[in-house]
């Protein structure tokens, strides 16, 4: 019976196995699916369940055996678009659910779900060190969210290189996430499939799906983990004698006196008296390792007609400084609704509470921790704090003695969807995210007291402080998607259309006191009234998006994609918000040519692909470029405080959008009965237009703490002298 290249797709879509494979088993079969299909599950290459409308048909494969167990297991991980690097780079993350399948020997897939790798890492830790090309960087703060990096930064500002990050569709911070409610994270690196997702898009993606409820009977679940993380790599230190023979080393070469003496030299060498001669690692006494305990719950079920899911977990996490920790709690529920065989609806909500415990001075206190030389005592005998003459002191008082910061993070979100199939292949997609969050933040700061051992004299430093600040955030996002897909024999299209508008608020308030006769009651109001400070903000941004995106297939063998999206940012004044950003991308499967079936037998799978994408960036100098801004303050004149205003920044109304272009070349092969796979990337990234914020010198009377403005200022005297601005903006290098 013979077979077309429709055929070789249909089976495709039925059981998501490879392309090759599908005509294997088509020729085997003579044509007959239901036989073509059982070949498949006796090879083994079957899924269990068909995702619809999702082909995953790039991957890798991992076979391992147990030694102890004798169990052996296969695994593949396939991505679902033929552009995008995603989880099927993972090669330690497959090797390693292999590892465990083999030893935990599930049932089915379902309990293979059910297995965890590390159930004590982060979202962000389990990334780290699984996609080529992504680097994640973090202090070890507990709540600290680690910066990602996909093909380096794209921005001069590294505070805004990191990725934008996508849970559900919608931007979040994947740290403040439950990672038993993941069900997969993808990564987009090249600008070819990152350029829909627009202005934010140009330090790459990641695409977080949570987990959804299942039809069948209600199912509990618990997961509890307790690990402990271990700082590598620490830097070397040197002993107080070693340390004392090398600085004098060091003067002799500049012709000067020795700093220690003999006498001094055999002291720290002998140790017999610590007080005077101590041997101090400071590393050791500051850098701690960290424990973290876990505990989730999830209860899951539902009809044809309504799925639901609903989990909640409890963290806690020591820091590596001691006194700080950070305790979460997360609660989430998903429904789905079936209403009709072309409506669907889901609903989402997210609550967590985050309370954190953090020193007040643990920002800074990694530089003097590492300047702080061996010689330098951190305790006495008596156990009272070692005090050193000099800049430093003693960095351990300023640490454990200097005040600590407490914060506590309320955030609650929903999420509603719906789906409407309008005619045969074109379908609506409307979706609303509202997003609250508030947090309070006390921080205490105490008067150091030092005393020396010897002399038994007291210095004291600083005075007690205390703060309080509240932060208020309101985020909303909206999207209004159409998508329309249909196959007309061979030829394959998916069309997507859309409008998205985001806008977000926030202000916050601040309080602060100093001088407090004691550190026993930390609140504002015993402060003194005649010592005190308050300061607040409020700022607003929007960004509205039109969306637009063509891919197209011919017989799985020749395929184009194009994207269009146009941002409209409100940092920028009106005629310089809007930007577009195009992408195109090609492949050709060679795999599926006529010429190459003689390599059918050891050959699977071969495909080369070009790309090139543009993304834009609008952050790095704030919210209000464009506007002149105003501050106030006060100065004293005839014996009398008088409010005063003052420039700020000049506005420039012509800055406009950070544009990046990507293009890349790659080739993707698999071999073996899928047994081998193999990706090569070539890319080529440039940045221009670089928003940059250029000094304005303070003769020019602005202020001194904000003397930094977007742009370049020539001829500002006449400027200033004809009571009008003018500036010419450049960016890049000059």
């Amino acid at each position: 019976m013979a077979f077309t290249a429709a055929d070789v797709k249909k089976l495709r879509e039925m059981t998501s196995v490879g392309m090759m494979d599908c005509k294997k088993a088509l020729t085997e079969a003579d044509g007959d699916f239901d036989k073509a299909i059982e070949l498949l599950r006796e090879k083994g290459l079957a899924k269990a369940a068909k995702k619809a409308d999702r082909i995953a048909a790039e991957g890798l494969v991992k076979a391992t055996v147990c030694d102890k167990c004798g169990v052996g297991a296969i695994i593949e991980v396939n991505s679902e678009t033929d552009f995008v690097a995603k989880n099927a780079d993972f090669q330690n993350f497959v090797h390693s659910v292999a590892e465990v399948i083999a030893k935990q020997n599930p049932a089915d897939v379902e309990a293979l779900k059910e297995l965890k790798i590390n159930d004590t890492q982060t979202v962000g830790e389990a990334l780290q060190g699984q996609v080529p090309g992504l680097m994640v960087t973090g202090k070890g703060a507990p709540g600290e969210s680690p910066s990602l990096q996909l093909r380096g930064s794209s921005v001069l500002n590294t505070n805004n290189s990191t990725a934008l990050v996508l849970v559900d569709g919608v931007p979040a911070d994947f740290n403040f996430l439950n990672p038993e409610d993941i069900e997969s994270i993808n990564v987009l690196k090249d600008a070819a499939s990152s350029a829909i997702y627009g202005s934010r898009a140009a330090n790459g993606v990641l695409l977080i799906t949570t987990k959804r409820g299942k039809e069948g009977k209600p199912t509990f679940r618990y997961n509890g983990s307790v690990g402990v993380n271990t700082p590598m790599h620490m830097p070397k230190t040197v002993s107080s004698g070693q340390y004392a023979r090398i600085m004098n080393e060091a003067v002799a070469n500049m012709n000067q006196d020795p700093i220690y003496t003999a006498e001094q030299i055999a002291g720290y060498e002998n140790g017999t008296d610590p007080n005077r001669y101590p041997n101090t690692d400071w590393l050791d006494l500051t850098i701690q390792n960290t424990v973290i305990t876990r505990h989730g719950i999830e209860a899951s079920g539902g009809t044809e007609k309504v799925k639901y899911l609903v989990s909640a977990g409890v963290d806690h996490q020591t820091g590596i400084f001691p006194q700080t920790q950070q305790n979460v709690f997360n609660v989430r529920s998903s429904t789905d609704i079936q209403i009709s065989k072309k409506f669907d609806i889901s609903f989402d909500i997210r609550y967590q509470l985050r309370d954190m415990e953090g020193l007040n001075n643990q920002q800074d206190i990694y530089k003097q921790v590492i300047a702080a030389d061996p010689t330098m005592v951190a305790y006495y005998t008596d156990g009272t704090y070692g005090y050193n003459a000099g800049f430093f002191t003693n960095p351990l008082v300023a640490l454990y003695e200097g005040g600590q910061k407490f914060t506590n993070r309320h955030e609650a979100s929903g999420l509603f969807k719906l789906n409407y199939e309008i005619v045969d292949g074109l379908t609506f997609t409307g979706i609303a995210n509202v997003k609250y969050t508030f947090k309070d933040e006390e921080s205490q700061s105490r008067k150091l007291v030092y005393k020396n051992y010897f002399t038994q004299e007291t210095i004291e430093k600083g005075q007690n402080t205390f703060s309080d600040r509240r932060d208020q955030d309101n985020y909303y996002n909206l999207q209004a998607l159409l998508n329309y897909k249909k196959s007309f024999g061979i030829h394959n299209f998916d069309i997507l259309a859309g409008y998205q508008q985001e806008s977000e608020s926030s202000d916050w308030l601040k309080g602060a006191r100093s001088g407090y006769p004691t550190d026993l009651i930390w609140e504002l109001n015993p402060g003194p009234k005649d010592n005190w400070s308050n300061d607040g903000n409020g700022e607003h941004w929007a960004l509205a998006s039109f969306i637009g995106r063509i891919n197209y297939d011919y017989d799985n063998k020749y395929i184009l994609s194009l994207s269009m999206r146009s941002d409209a940012s409100s940092r920028f004044a009106a005629g310089s918000r809007w930007s577009t950003f195009p992408s195109v991308a090609v492949a050709w499967r060679l795999s599926q040519e006529s010429f190459m079936e003689g390599t059918h037998n050891f050959l699977d799978d071969l495909k080369i692909r070009a790309s090139w994408g543009q993304t834009g960036n609008a952050n790095g100098l704030g919210l209000y470029p464009s506007y002149t801004l105003v501050s106030t303050g006060g100065l004293i004149l005839n014996n009398s405080y008088q409010q005063i205003a003052q420039l700020k920044t000049i506005g420039n109304t012509e800055l406009t959008w950070e544009h990046s272009d990507m293009f890349n070349v790659g080739m993707d092969a698999r071999l073996l009965n899928n047994r081998l796979s193999f990706t090569g990337e070539y890319y080529v990234k440039n940045t221009r237009d670089i928003l940059l914020a250029m000094p304005v010198p303070l003769e020019y009377g602005f202020e001194k703490n904000a003397a930094a403005d977007p742009f370049k200022v020539h001829d500002l005297r006449s400027a200033i002298r004809t009571k009008e601005t003018e500036y010419e903006y450049r960016s890049g290098s000059e």
